[in-house]
């Protein structure tokens, strides 16, 4: 028994270390190793899609803005870099925008960075705004051909997250030609990062290139920039290390994380999730497998060798049947639980939740596969987009085509887009009825054989392509040929249709356009309608925007009119005061160019107080945001020129600030003077009734008393204010009473103005004469007549002089004349005895008889000189003299028969000067005289005549350098003080007679010569005027023999000579002759232009024309030499008069002249003027 049951104690022994052996050991080390494999795995599978994720991310970012920068590409092609027009590009951009809402802001530049055009969605831009971009980093970037992504920042315009992306800007040839930059709208990012958010706690999150936070859920930490950089997990991905790992995250807890970059951008994109749930699956598959390994143990033992054939090998098979299943990709297979209470069971729980948690990361991946399919899907809606909207784009630059252009473009588009063969697009009316075909595209004009295709279609007339109108939504006909209600046929011709789609599109509730395509060779759907739809939109809002346009060009034109027709000045300018536009007023107003104005606006400012109220104004309209009140402002122009204006100016909000202002200037100055003239009036009215010269007083129209009567009154008639008030009015006129009274009444009458002489007495006896206006006045509640007197004694004194002055003025042209007509004759007299003397030797006595003669000839032309001082006026017809002979003659004349006496003093060494010697005789002449009439009891005047040196300390109004200074002294009564500053104004005088013009014409004779005249005198002393003259520091040189040597070089010579006088002509000729001339005659300038142009047609010119300058009853040498000049302008003429005095004289170049010879004058003189006027080259006339 001991044996036996040893036996089965060493059979059940040795059965149970065999089970274990073989069965419980070999189990449980496969299980550990099963655990330990799958554990390692599956981290690497959750790693896996942890970079997964984080690629799609990055992927879909990626596409995002290559989208983006695809577009903007596009954008950039239709600019034309060459010919930057601003109201194109503006059109282009606008359009641009319109293309996508994520597009912010449009920046274009130029070459050189200048921005050039400059919109936004959210603010108005202006032209101040604009600024050089040359040296921004950007603007650098693309000028070596690169795109440039900006960093992200929030806009303080819009308010959302952008992203700044430049590209160049390309010209024909290829060259860089600017840059536009557009803010993209990234603020969707994080749209993108949750949909690929997988898992209760699993976050994700993008940084820059920096390691800064720039999309997140939170954005509180967005808006801060904040750097993550000290994150394993961003600094392994800045490093290049994109696979997954565990640190300590985002949220300061362990996290397994995953990284990929963002290559377009530089960014990089973050995925974490927590340890606890990433691992969650693996920790409770390792927990079964520990419960599995004791519960095998346990059974083992206790139930030995039974359990393991009937309980244990049977399930362990199905398990292990299900692991190969389940191995082969069914997840969905789980082990039937017969006993939930045994190991066996419990295990068969645990591999079932270990089979739920594998297909759930199944699922997972099965996501991330339809993800991917999802993503090509996207990128083939992607290229339909960009194919769109590089359409929309074509059609944007349109902005010279006429809108059935455009049209064309438009369906040519939608049919590449829907890949169909035909296309059309029509307009509804806005009643809803008629359909107008725009457009029909090129495949369906070729396909269409009907003749005469109509244009207008009443909707209710339409079969199924009316359809869209009246449903009111796209209809989609995939089979055309089938059977439908709604066809009403196609008219013989027509396409042949297979597939058909047509669309409404809407503005509000209203439908303005019907679009349709055909015979696509695959089913229409959606996307069709889509793309079709958003095609159409584009079309229309162009068509609304070339409306807009056009009435905003319209209104443009209408109110630049307006302005430019204004007599109102129209301006506007920022906050910061900096002028943006002024109208073409300026030119009126300031006396400039608009363009000048926008610069120097702020000079036109005076320093009047009112000035500094009215900016006070302005700044405060700006701050409030309120229309300024009228306020008025004084300015002065370009030119000087003082202005009153009336501001009338309103700030232009946007957003609750002040953007611009805007105003209008009115010129104001008239009713500003009236103003102040009358303001002055009513406050000064006593002082001027008391002050003024003339006599007002108001009478009694009932009692004809006087009343009133001021200061001016009283004094003149040298009565007091109780002798005069109360007095009749006749008793103080010399017209007999009734004649006075009648007068008066003749005033009271309605309406009624008296206008006359009277004469008044003076207490004294004397009588004054006085200029009565007389009329009726509202006056202490009655109406009493008012009178106003003004002395007619300087009046009647100033009429006198008047006269006197135009007698003088009669003998002046009398005088002239007979000067004109003396110095003819003597012209043939002097002539004729020069060339008498040539016939006799100089030591002759007849030589010496005609010498005489010829002295007396010319002290008769210093007499017509002195004839012409009294035919004033005329440019002074200067040449270098001495002034000695001239003073000594003028002072002899002035004195002869006088009872004073000259006193000469004259320095030897006096240097000359260029002076008109009958001008300066004339002011000598009235300064003698008027020294002279100063000593009425006879006496010396001392005349002194000095050279000087002025240096640049004078006072006088004179250039510094050699002058000539001739003094008159006299020693009379002077000149009192209160008198010197007027004694140079026009008809100023002391005198009882006289015109008051001697000294006003001296001092503008000394200004015509560059010089000056000034004058000290004393009551009871004398007086002395200085004459101040630009002298020359030389003598005149000895007066050579008169053209020597002329005679070798005029022989053969010809001269044409113009002289109304026949004798003139005569002499000259004679002269001429005698120096070996040719001569010929003409009596007036018409005759002379026939003579000269003849002779010119013949070739046979003449040398020298001599004409004369004054021709009574004809054409005179004025005339003659501008028509002479049109035939010849080599002409060389030579001008002769006897009137001295003629400006012609003295600028005779300017008239196209090379000479003058003034007469009279003899052959020296004439060989003098001819020597001269050979080296001299003709001018043009003026």
């Amino acid at each position: 028994m001991r044996i036996v049951d040893s036996f089965r104690y060493g059979v059940a022994r040795t059965l149970v270390t065999l089970f274990l052996l073989c069965g419980v050991v070999p189990l449980s080390l496969s299980g550990m190793v099963f655990l330990f494999s799958y554990y390692q795995s599956e981290k690497r599978a959750i790693g896996n899609v942890q970079e997964e994720i984080a690629q799609r991310i990055a992927a879909s970012i990626s596409a995002h803005i290559e989208r983006a920068s695809g577009e903007i590409q596009l954008f950039s092609r239709v600019i034309d870099a060459q010919n930057p027009d601003p109201r194109r590009l503006s059109s282009l951009a606008q359009g641009f925008l319109d293309l996508d809402v994520a597009f912010n802001i449009i920046t274009i530049m130029d070459r050189n960075g200048y921005e050039v055009c400059k919109l936004s969605r959210h603010y108005t831009f202006r032209p101040f705004e604009m600024r050089a971009r040359g040296d921004d980093p950007s603007f650098l970037s693309v000028l070596s051909g690169n795109t440039h992504f900006g960093r992200i920042a929030v806009s303080r315009l819009s308010h959302f997250t952008e992203l700044p992306v430049t590209i160049p800007i390309h010209d024909t040839a290829g060259k860089i030609a600017g840059a536009v930059e557009v803010g993209v709208d990234v603020s969707k990012l994080w749209e993108l990062i949750s949909k690929y958010r997988i898992g209760k706690n699993r976050y994700a999150y993008i940084v820059d290139s920096r390691g800064l936070l720039i999309a997140y859920e939170d954005v509180g930490p967005v808006i801060n920039s904040t750097d993550l950089g000290e994150i394993p997990g961003v600094r392994r991905l800045l490093a290049s290390q994109t696979s997954a790992h565990e640190y300590i995250g985002l949220r300061k807890e362990r996290v397994v994380g995953a990284g990929a970059p963002v290559l377009l951008t530089g960014w990089g994109v973050v995925v974490e999730e927590p340890l606890g749930e990433a691992y969650s699956g693996l920790y409770a598959l390792s927990a079964v497998f520990l419960l599995v390994f004791a519960a095998s143990v346990s059974v083992i033992v206790v139930l030995g060798l039974r359990f393991s054939f009937t309980k244990i090998v049977h399930p362990i098979q199905r398990l292990k049947d299900e692991t190969g299943r389940i191995a082969k990709g069914q997840f969905d297979q789980r082990v039937e639980v017969s006993d939930r209470l045994n190991e066996i069971g419990q295990l068969a729980q645990a591999f079932n939740a270990m089979a739920s948690d594998l297909q759930k990361t199944t699922v997972s991946r099965d996501l991330l596969l339809k993800e991917i399919t999802e993503r090509k899907k996207a990128e083939q809606a992607l290229k339909l987009e960009e194919t769109r909207l590089e359409a929309l784009l074509q059609i944007n630059q349109m902005v010279d085509a006429d809108l059935d252009e455009i049209a064309h473009v438009s369906m040519e588009e939608a049919v590449r887009l829907t890949q169909s063969s035909i296309g059309y697009v029509a307009f509804l009316d806005s009643d809803q009825t008629t359909l107008t075909m725009l457009a029909w595209s090129k495949g369906a004009m070729e396909e269409c054989w009907i003749s005469h295709k109509p244009i207008v279609y009443p909707v209710d007339k339409t079969g199924l392509w009316g359809e869209a109108v009246r449903q009111r939504r796209p209809v989609i006909t995939n089979d055309y040929e089938a059977p439908n209600p709604l066809k009403k046929g196609i008219p013989e011709g027509h396409v042949p249709l297979k597939r058909h789609m047509n669309i409404p599109v809407f503005d509000g509730d209203r439908i303005v356009i019907v679009a349709g395509v055909g015979n696509k060779p695959s089913d229409y759907d959606q996307s069709d309608v889509r793309q079709l739809n958003l095609l159409m939109l584009g079309l229309w809002r162009i068509v609304q925007r070339r409306a807009g346009e056009d009435a905003l060009r319209e209104s443009e034109n209408k109110l630049r009119s307006i302005i430019e027709h204004s007599n109102n000045l129209f301006y506007s300018h920022t906050p910061e005061h900096v002028l943006t536009y002024v109208s073409p007023q300026t030119r009126r107003f300031f006396d400039c160019e608009p363009e000048e104005a926008l610069v120097r606006w702020m000079e036109f400012a005076t320093d009047h107080p009112i000035n500094r109220e009215a900016f006070h104004l302005v700044e405060h309209a700006i701050e409030s945001g309120e229309r300024c009140p009228p306020y008025r402002m004084e300015l002065v122009g370009k030119r000087g020129r003082r202005i009153w204006v009336e501001v009338n100016e309103s700030p232009v909000l946007e957003d609750g600030r002040t953007v611009s202002v805007v105003g209008a200037l009115t010129d104001i100055t008239d009713r500003v003077k009236a103003e102040r003239a009358l303001r002055e009036n009513e406050e000064k009215y006593r002082s001027v009734v008391d002050q003024t010269r003339d006599w007002i007083f108001l009478v009694d129209s009932e009692t004809w008393r006087i009343l009133e009567a001021n200061q001016t009154m009283l004094s003149m008639l040298d009565y007091t204010p109780a002798e005069l008030l109360g007095a009749r009015f006749h008793d103080l006129t010399r017209l007999e009473g009734d004649r006075s009274i009648q007068l008066l009444r003749d005033a009271t009458r309605e309406d009624s103005h008296y206008l006359g002489e009277l004469s008044f007495h003076v207490r004294d006896g004397r009588t004054i004469q006085v200029e009565v206006s007389a009329n009726m006045i509202a006056f202490a509640g009655k109406r009493v007549l008012c009178v106003v007197a003004r002395d007619l004694t300087d009046r009647k004194k100033m009429e006198q002089e008047l006269l006197r002055a135009q007698k003088i003025e009669s003998v002046g042209v009398l005088a002239g004349g007979i000067a004109h007509d003396f110095n003819n004759i003597l012209t043939a007299v002097i002539g004729n005895l020069s060339l008498a003397r040539e016939a006799f030797k100089p030591g002759d006595e007849v030589s010496r008889f005609l010498n005489e003669m010829e002295k007396a000839c010319f002290r008769a032309k210093d007499l017509t000189r002195q004839l012409l001082t009294f035919a004033k006026g005329g440019a002074p017809i200067k040449r270098a003299a001495s002034v000695v002979h001239l003073v000594k003659e003028s002072v002899t004349f002035a004195l002869r028969g006088s009872n004073v006496r000259p006193e000469l003093h004259v320095a030897d060494d006096l240097w000359i000067a260029d002076v008109d010697e009958g001008q300066l005789s004339q002011v000598l002449n009235n300064l003698v005289i008027n020294a002279k009439q100063a000593m009425p009891e006879g006496g010396s005047i001392v005349i002194r005549a000095e050279n000087t040196v002025l240096g640049g300390d004078m006072r006088l109004p004179l250039s510094s350098g050699p002058h000539l200074v001739i003094a008159v002294q006299d020693h009379g009564c002077g000149i009192p003080p209160q008198h010197l500053a007027s004694i140079f104004d026009p008809y100023f005088t002391t005198k009882e007679t006289g015109s008051g013009l001697g000294l006003a014409v001296a001092y503008s004779i000394m200004k015509g010569h560059g010089g000056t005249i000034t004058v000290d005198s004393e009551p009871g002393k004398g007086t002395t005027f200085r004459l101040y003259l630009p002298a020359r520091v030389e003598r005149l040189a000895e007066e050579r023999t008169p053209c020597q040597g002329f005679g070798a070089t005029s022989e053969g010579m010809r001269v044409l000579v113009m002289d109304d006088e026949e004798m003139v002509r005569n002499v000259v000729g004679a002269m001429l002759r005698l120096l070996g001339c040719d001569v010929a005659f003409a009596r007036d300038g018409v005759e002379v232009v026939n003579v000269y142009a003849r002779a010119v047609r013949e070739k046979h010119p003449f040398d020298f024309v001599i004409l004369d300058l004054t021709v009574p009853g004809g054409m005179g040498g004025k005339e003659a030499i501008r028509e002479l000049k049109r035939i010849d302008p080599s002409v060389r003429a030579i001008v002769s008069s006897g009137y001295s005095n003629n400006p012609i004289m003295a600028h005779y170049e300017e008239h196209g002249f090379v000479g003058i010879v003034t007469k009279p004058f003899n052959l020296a003189q004439l060989k003098e003027v001819f020597r001269t006027a050979r080296q001299s080259s003709p001018a043009e006339p003026c």
